[in-house]
């Protein structure tokens, strides 16, 4: 019989190993039913003892242009980001007992950069057009045309937007355990959505208003009431630290320098942190009304990480026109895409962005810009086999710090975001997370 078993050959029925009773999507607005550009909605969970299935649940998003001119106008989109990413300036996630589950603020500048590095060429083009609401072609200027009014009526462009959570919130990108019901349920999301400067690559016309009316919508599943027991059960042994949920996030510290030194402390400390990657800009474009505020800059001579007094990588990191090979290369690392990083399996995020675009020069024209977000990231994965939660620790004694020479002297944003792990303790009604 377990000769049998091991070659493949019993025929019997598999088990129902399952412990979830029924499972569907449903959705929740938000209190209010539409948002202008510039405006906060906010939207609570009433899930009530559902536990939710974070890759598969999403945000919708309907956009709709409204055009009181006679004439048709055209409104773009850069290459970098999309509609629904560069709509999102900052999300904020808060449990119903206070605690502060995940807040990241520049949230659209990391998404251009998340959908780009942390995807390969096919999801990357799925994703896109649900960002994108099915208009353009990944990499390239999106343009939403908007028809003229007519018969005293404005001309009206709806566009329907999915944006899957798991790309909006770290606690829904858990893989391997469903969010559970006293995480979510009652707990308030807050989106600050962005301005029409910041959002599009070409000038609004004053003649056009835009309408974004928002909803989540949850992969909601129902376990059975012996397991609903046992949950309850470990959430009460605060003991044991109740019901703990494992999750990452961002953080996010913003500077700016107009001279060719760039010197930031990352002011946050983590137990368990995994990449960290630094992301510049040019102040005249992000408040440019016919740029792509989302280019990002392949500016910098030379650079280095550190922590502690650890350094990453040990030798400086030189850099010149087209010769950006290390910087890319510690990029890849970084996202886990490196080829052939890990033995047996595919990388997690396996993106397809090549050295040649990664070393495009910067332009001045939306249409000419870079497409794949250059950045200069690092890894601070403890082990190099792959293994999850091995990353280093930050605090204030310990420092983290990143440190460059600009090939110029611009007026530049500087955006760093450190990624590390949360863990939630779960217990009754309250939360307590740990960094």
């Amino acid at each position: 019989m377990e000769l049998r078993e091991v070659n493949r050959m019993m025929y019997l029925r598999p088990d129902n190993g399952s412990l979830v009773d029924k499972r569907t999507h449903k959705e929740y607005n938000f209190s209010n039913l539409s948002y202008t550009p510039g405006s906060l909605g906010q939207c609570i969970i009433q899930s009530a003892a559902d536990a939710v299935w974070g890759p598969s649940s999403y945000l919708k998003m309907k956009v709709r242009f409204s055009n009181s001119a006679e004439a048709i106008a055209n409104i773009t989109v850069g290459k970098n980001g999309s509609l629904a990413s560069n709509l999102i300036e900052s999300m904020r996630l808060t449990h119903r007992s206070g605690e502060i589950i995940e807040f990241i603020d520049n949230y659209n500048l990391l998404a251009s950069i998340i959908k780009t590095w942390n995807t390969d060429a096919e999801d990357s083009k799925k994703l896109d057009s649900l960002l994108g609401g099915g208009i353009g072609v990944l990499g390239d200027v999106k343009t939403y045309e908007v028809p003229a009014a007519a018969g005293g009526n404005s001309g009206i462009l709806t566009v329907d937007l999915i944006f899957p959570l798991w790309l909006l919130c770290g606690c829904f990108n858990n893989k391997d355990q469903y969010i559970p019901p006293n995480f979510l349920a009652g707990s308030k999301l807050e989106l600050k959505f962005a301005s029409n400067l910041v959002t599009f690559a070409s000038a609004v016309p004053a003649t056009v208003a835009i309408q974004i009316e928002p909803s989540i919508v949850l992969d909601s599943a129902k376990v059975y009431d012996s397991v609903a027991a046992q949950l309850l059960d470990q959430q009460s042994d605060v003991a044991r630290s109740g019901l703990q949920f494992t999750y990452s996030t961002w953080f996010n510290n913003s500077s700016s320098t107009s001279t060719t030194q760039i010197n930031v402390d990352v002011q946050q400390s983590a137990s368990i942190t995994q990449k960290v990657l630094c992301v510049l800009r040019r102040n005249d474009e992000i408040a440019a009304n016919d740029r792509d505020s989302f280019q990002t800059e392949s500016a910098l001579a030379d650079y280095q990480w550190r922590l502690g007094s650890t350094y990453y990588p040990q030798a400086r990191v030189q850099l010149g026109p087209k010769q950006q090979s290390e910087a890319y290369m510690q990029s890849l690392i970084a996202w886990d895409s490196a080829p052939c990083q890990y033995q047996g399996h595919k990388s997690e995020g396996n993106c397809d962005v090549s050295l040649t675009d990664f070393q495009v020069e910067h332009a001045e024209a939306a249409a000419d810009a870079n497409s794949v977000s250059p950045h200069y990231a690092t890894t601070l994965e403890k082990s190099g086999v792959g293994l999850t939660l091995t990353g280093e620790p930050t605090n204030n004694s310990r420092s983290l710090n990143f440190s460059a020479t600009c090939k110029d002297a611009q007026a530049r944003d500087v955006q760093i975001f450190l990624m590390y792990t949360r863990i939630a303790n779960i217990m009754g009604q309250n939360l307590v997370v740990d960094r």
